[in-house]
């Protein structure tokens, strides 16, 4: 069984491969920004309870030096 990290999965191309690899069988580590969009996506992958989980994650941070 494959495991899947996806950063900025909440839309988009992110979203559309979650589910792919999701109905590839494929266990799958959701992330993203914001909390409602976070919540929605939850709400369309309640097929697949179980195969992914959801981490809030934001990687646009800025370096400081």
């Amino acid at each position: 069984m494959k495991n899947i990290v996806i950063t900025g999965s909440t839309r988009g191309i992110g979203f559309s491969m979650a589910t792919d690899f999701l109905r590839a069988g494929c266990n799958v580590t959701l992330s993203g920004r914001g909390k409602a969009l976070a919540e929605a996506t939850q709400r369309e992958l309640l097929p697949f309870e179980g195969k992914y989980i959801y981490v809030p994650c934001n990687v646009q941070g800025k370096a400081s030096l």
